[in-house]
C-alpha cells in the first residue's frame, strides 16, 4: 500500500511498506518515493518479550531520514531477551533480502539504540563489505560488566538503598525509561535473566560467550566510519562502557575509524540522547560519502 508521509501536516512524499517473515523473525521495510538509493538498517532495543516489541513504532522515530530518501529496514529478530545472536543474524539476513529484492544502489547503514547499539557494532565489525557506516546509541560495549552491574541493583531490595546506589553511580531516580525505582529492579532482573540465558550462563562460567557478543572485546577491529552517542547519567548502560570501547579501540589502532559524543546530562535513550540521531546521522554520511570525518571526539 502506497501512503503518504507526513512533515508538519503537509505530505511530503509517498512510501510503500513491505511485511513478512525471515527465519521466523517479522520485518518492515518502508520505500520512500524519492528513494535515493540508500538503505537505512535499524536495530531495535532489549525487550524482555518479544509481544512487548511493535515494529511500527520505530518508523516515527525515523520519518525525517525516510523523508529526506532513506528506505528503511528492521527485523524483530523473532524472539525477546537480551538477543544479540539473532539480532545478528536476521538483521544480516534482512539486509540480503533487500539487497537481493529491491533495486539498491547506494550504501546501507546501521542504526542501533540500546541493546541495537551492541548489536550494530557487532555487524558492522564482521561486515564492513557489506555496511558502509555505523551509528550505536548508547549501546552495550561489555555484556559482563552489564550482567553484575544489573545483578548488584537487582540484589538490593530497599527502594531508599537502590535509589541511593543509582544516584552513587551518576544515574537519576528514577533512571529513564523506568517509572520508579520498583520498575527499574525489575528491569535489571529481567535483564540479569535474559543474559543469562543468551550466554548459556553467568559470566564466571561462560566467560568466552560473553565476550563473543561484546564490543569490547569482539568489535574492536573496526574499518567502517562508527559513531557512538551516549548520556552521561545512563544508569542502564553506563556512559563508562562507552569510554572504555573507545580507549579498545585506540590500543587496536582504529581510533581513525570511531567517534564518541557524550550528551552531558543524558539518560538511557532519553529526548537529549534521540535527538542526536539526525545530525550524527549527517555526519556519518559525509563522512562515508565525501571522506569527511566527524568532529574529533570530547569524551
Amino acid at each position: 500500500m502506497i501512503m503518504p508521509l507526513l512533515m508538519n501536516g503537509v505530505q511530503a512524499v509517498s512510501y510503500q511498506d513491505y511485511t513478512g517473515k525471515l527465519g521466523g523473525a517479522n520485518y518492515i521495510i518502508r520505500i520512500p518515493s524519492n528513494w535515493n538509493g540508500d538503505l537505512l538498517v535499524y536495530c531495535r532495543g532489549y525487550a524482555h518479550l518479544l509481544s512487548s516489541v511493535n515494529l511500527v513504532t520505530t518508523l516515527t522515530l525515523f520519518s525525517g531520514l525516510i523523508n529526506s530518501g532513506y528506505a528503511f529496514a528492521e527485523s524483530d529478530y523473532g524472539v525477546g531477551g537480551y538477543c544479540i545472536k539473532e539480532g545478528i543474524i536476521r538483521t544480516h539476513q534482512l539486509t540480503e533480502y533487500v539487497i537481493d529484492n529491491f533495486h539498491l544502489t547506494g550504501k546501507v547503514y546501521l542504526i542501533g539504540i540500546s541493546m541495537g547499539g551492541n548489536t550494530v557494532l557487532e555487524l558492522g565489525a564482521k561486515y564492513p563489505d557489506l555496511y558502509s557506516g555505523v551509528l550505536d546509541i548508547a549501546g552495550t560495549k561489555d555484556v559482563i560488566s552489564r550482567y553484575n552491574l544489573h545483578s548488584n541493583y537487582a540484589a538490593i531490595d530497599d527502594d531508599a538503598a537502590l535509589r541511593a546506589a543509582v544516584l552513587a553511580n551518576g544515574g537519576k531516580d528514577p533512571p529513564f525509561p523506568t517509572t520508579s525505582i520498583g520498575g527499574f529492579r525489575n528491569y535489571c532482573t529481567n535483564s540479569v535473566a535474559d543474559v543469562k540465558d543468551q550466554c548459556k550462563g553467568t559470566p564466571d562460567e561462560k566467560q568466552q560467550f560473553y565476550e563473543r557478543i561484546s564490543p569490547v572485546f569482539d568489535a574492536v577491529d573496526i574499518s567502517i566510519p562508527t559513531i557512538t552517542v551516549h548520556g552521561t547519567a545512563d544508569a542502564l548502560v553506563p556512559y563508562s562502557q562507552s569510554v572504555a570501547y573507545m580507549n579498545a579501540i585506540a590500543v587496536a589502532g582504529h581510533s581513525d575509524m570511531y567517534r564518541l559524543y557524550k550528551v552531558v546530562g543524558g539518560e538511557h535513550c532519553n529526548a537529549a540522547v534521540v535527538t542526536q540521531i539526525g545530525p550524527r546521522f549527517s555526519q556519518l554520511v559525509n563522512w562515508v560519502e565525501n571522506g569527511v570525518p566527524a568532529p574529533a571526539s570530547s569524551p
